[in-house]
């Protein structure tokens, strides 16, 4: 009985709204750089680096593989501001300067507007950090939102025949044990 109620509640299990961009760090633009997309220096990660720890001072725990979103680390509300790193287990390499922002959430308009606020946050930290070492406006490193414009928000859920799978699977399995443990006390 208990299977049956556990795999209803499986196939109605409600999903979550999902949104995803990259914040870009682009090197200033200049006669000598005229792509400043061309460019990716050590000092554009660093700054990315920073932006991102200001921004979220107590991250997720890295996910094993950088296309592992949030949604598939368990958050179902929630965002997450990292700077993608490109190592392995043991060596933790950032190359590549730009963020990995995600936001997740059980209604679509509230992920766009943290999508905002971070947006916001993020671009407001790298100009206070360049403000406050006296960095000239033509000097100041620029952002590129890739891919460009609104960031779209997307439902997600899960497949509802692999959970109701998963929970017939393991009520047979508790069955068989509860069973096994009556016949055995019952010596």
């Amino acid at each position: 009985m208990a299977t049956l109620y556990g795999v209803k509640m499986a196939r109605n299990a409600p999903g979550v709204f999902f949104a995803q961009t990259q914040v870009r760090f682009v090197a200033p633009l200049s006669t000598a750089n005229p792509n400043g997309l061309n460019v990716s220096t050590d000092s554009l990660v660093s700054a990315a680096g920073v932006v991102a720890k200001i921004v979220e001072p107590n991250p997720l725990p890295p996910p094993n593989d950088e296309s592992i979103t949030i949604v598939g680390m368990g958050v179902r509300d929630g965002w997450s501001v990292t700077l993608p790193r490109s190592g392995n287990q043991f060596a933790f390499d950032y190359h590549e300067p730009w963020l990995d922002v995600q936001v997740v959430g059980p209604d679509p308009d509230g992920v766009s507007a943290q999508m905002s606020v971070l947006l916001t946050r993020i671009t407001t930290v790298l100009t206070s950090i360049e403000h406050e070492q006296h960095v000239s406006p033509v000097n100041m490193i620029r952002t590129k939102l890739v891919p460009e414009g609104t960031p779209t928000v997307y439902y997600l859920h899960g497949s509802r025949s692999r959970s109701s799978l998963a929970v017939i699977v393991i009520g047979i399995g508790l069955t068989c044990a509860a069973m096994a443990l009556i016949r055995r006390f019952a010596r």
